[in-house]
């Protein structure tokens, strides 16, 4: 590679790229970045670190290369999204049924949610961001009263790691009630905490 022009080496398309970049370090900025670069080989996601190579008058003389080929990283995120997508998809529409995700402390007394599907408001009348801001919020909908009840099943899966099967009646803001069933399944968290 010595004595080579960096576009010989790397492609015109890939150089063209990259050219405001490089022109930056040598100009004395130190620069981390990701880029897609069009390579002869390939197209391939590349995170890339410029460091100026300084003389003993601290004059930048050139730079010095870092490349990591992070493709396999972009692609796995983009698959993760799209899955997420999908299940976002398919959550939000079920006709009949709500889907919640919610992280608790092992003794059920904390708890915060961490996913509420579209149909949270039409079928308890709660609104979402209500329920992710403040946890009993479900209470208004669930009744105080059933509360005690939840919080034996909850724990007693807890203990178990064993899956929840709960019939409730919820309350709606019209006065109308709603008997619906809870299924759930605790996953221990590296935190300490359950993830239902």
């Amino acid at each position: 590679l010595l004595g080579r022009r960096i576009a010989d080496v790397i492609g015109e398309a890939a150089y063209g790229a990259i050219k405001d970049r490089m022109d930056a370090v040598l100009s004395g900025q130190r620069l981390t970045f990701e880029q897609t670069m069009p390579y002869p080989t390939g197209v391939k996601d590349v995170r890339v670190d410029y460091v100026p190579r300084r003389n003993a008058d601290g004059e930048v003389e050139g730079f010095y290369t870092l490349v990591q080929d992070i493709s396999e990283a972009k692609r796995n995120e983009q698959a993760l999204k799209e899955s997420e997508a999908r299940l976002r998809a398919l959550t939000d529409n079920l006709p009949v049924a709500m889907v919640y995700q919610v992280e608790t402390s092992r003794d059920m007394l904390e708890r915060r949610y961490t996913y509420v599907s579209a149909n949270c408001e039409p079928l308890t009348g709660v609104p979402i961001q209500t329920v992710l801001n403040d946890p009993a919020a479900f209470l208004t909908f669930i009744g105080e009263d059933q509360w005690p009840r939840v919080l034996e099943v909850e724990r007693e899966a807890a203990d178990r790691m064993s899956f929840l099967d709960l019939e409730l009646v919820g309350r709606m803001p019209d006065g109308s009630t709603l008997t619906f069933q809870v299924y759930a399944q605790p996953r221990p968290l590296p935190n300490g905490k359950l993830l239902w």
